[in-house]
């Protein structure tokens, strides 16, 4: 009798923990298939931690210029106005970054995502080109509090939004950075070393997606990117290509320390602008997030190895 006791307690312990050990990162996703056809967007998502203000409209795709949508059969409309999603930080704690598929009708101005922590603070930027009639993926990750509202501002042409994803990040354990720019060669390079938290999902650069953000420019690479290096770097993950018209070099490989990493960026054809005092650098890689503000090392040539 008291074995099973002390069985019972042991299990009613075990459950305690479970449910007081802090979760993995998790993703929101607004798609607007569950909202009536010509409906504006407010409180609709306010029991998952969104509440949309603005000029948006839920439309069937079928209504606008962007058939089909991206995720159909639904999108968010709207025309040459600003559209604002403020988040319940105590429902989304910890927002590190988001995506979105955005199409505009403008060819001759861009449509800019701003995103802002809770004192107002722009964390993250990015904008939609003119003449992006077609759904593209658009990615942010703050380079320093968690984001608290997402702004889309439209100024010319109408523009459309679908799949809004926001992604709650798990705060690494350490974070440090070291970026080289030589914009007379229009290159840069960035070393990272960072030791995942103690909550962290393990990690996988061959399936997981990266956004690194160095100052304003923001790389997002999607899972499957890094491939395993040659012999003998075989716990070397690496990714060469091109994103934003930018030619990038980019390797992951573990340190001697246990669960730290290095990471290290190489670029050429993106010139940073001479005489910056700071620079803020983030990374995000599947849930786990970090990011500093750095002093940048103006060479004449940017390193080509960490």
């Amino acid at each position: 009798m008291h074995k099973l006791i002390s069985i019972r307690r042991a299990m009613f312990l075990f459950v305690i923990i479970a449910l007081a050990s802090p979760a993995f990162g998790t993703t929101t996703t607004l798609n607007f298939d569950t909202i009536s056809n010509n409906q504006p967007l407010t409180t609709q998502y306010e029991s998952i931690g969104v509440v949309a203000s603005g000029g948006g409209i839920v439309l069937n795709s079928s209504f606008t210029f962007w058939d089909p949508a991206q995720s159909p059969p639904n999108l968010l409309y709207a025309s040459t106005s600003t559209v604002t999603f403020t988040l319940n930080t105590a429902m989304l704690n910890n927002v590190q970054s988001m995506s979105v598929y955005v199409a505009q009708s403008s060819t001759t101005v861009p449509v800019v995502i701003t995103a802002f922590d809770t004192s107002g603070k722009v964390v993250a930027q990015t904008s939609v080109p003119a003449n992006a009639s077609s759904w593209l993926q658009y990615s942010l990750t703050s380079a320093g509090n968690a984001v608290a509202e997402v702004q889309f501002v439209g100024q010319a042409g109408n523009y459309g939004i679908d799949t809004l994803s926001f992604n709650s990040g798990i705060p690494l354990a350490s974070y440090n950075a070291a970026v080289y720019l030589a914009p007379k060669l229009a290159s840069f390079a960035a070393t990272e070393t960072f030791t995942l938290g103690a909550n962290s999902p393990p990690l996988n650069p061959a399936t997981q997606a990266l956004t690194l953000n160095v100052g304003t420019l923001n790389i997002s690479l999607p899972g499957g990117s890094f491939k395993t290096d040659g012999p003998p770097r075989l716990s070397t993950y690496v990714y060469r290509g091109t994103v934003n018209n930018v030619d990038l070099y980019v390797s992951i490989r573990p340190t001697r320390t246990s669960q730290s990493y290095e990471l290290f960026v190489l670029g050429t054809r993106y010139a940073f602008q001479t005489g910056l005092s700071t620079i803020p650098i983030s990374i995000t890689i599947d849930n786990n997030s970090g990011n500093a503000n750095v002093v940048p090392r103006y060479v004449p040539v940017v390193p080509y190895s960490p």
